[in-house]
């Protein structure tokens, strides 16, 4: 458990874009916002990494607001609540319609209406960034 002299010794620390390709490439769900028809939109999705190109397959309507959106972000992330840890990934870009799937369907599946998934699309980053919260020392009366 932490303690408030452990928070004390815990800061922010920025990642790099090879951490936060890292981390993206060891997840498979996250969030995508974007602003639609009906406002400001958060949904989860399955997701895969393939180099800095976040897929995710989706059905609905809102796949035509999300690809009309000049801009989305998408959203990852860990925490760790006894501990006051965690990490969080932000990919935003544009995205676009990927019509052929292939080798990566199995990797965006989605854990349920699977066969309700019939559309694909991509994320093309323009700006990946991250932040970890770490403790940096240890406590002066450990």
């Amino acid at each position: 458990m932490v303690t408030a002299a452990d928070r004390r010794c815990a800061r922010l620390v920025e990642l790099d874009r090879h951490e936060c390709e890292r981390l993206l490439s060891l997840h498979h769900v996250g969030r995508i916002a974007f602003e639609g028809r009906d406002g400001l939109t958060v949904l989860p999705v399955n997701y895969t990494c393939e180099q800095d190109v976040v897929v995710f397959a989706s059905s609905g309507n809102w796949v035509f607001d999300v690809v009309s959106a000049r801009e989305v972000a998408f959203e990852i992330d860990a925490a760790h609540d006894l501990e006051h840890l965690g990490w969080s990934v932000l990919v935003v870009g544009a995205v676009e319609p990927l019509p052929i799937v292939g080798d990566l369907f199995p990797a965006v599946a989605p854990w349920c209406g699977i066969d309700e998934r019939t559309r694909f699309l991509a994320l093309q980053p323009r700006r990946i960034s991250g932040r970890r919260i770490v403790v940096t020392a240890a406590r002066a009366d450990a």
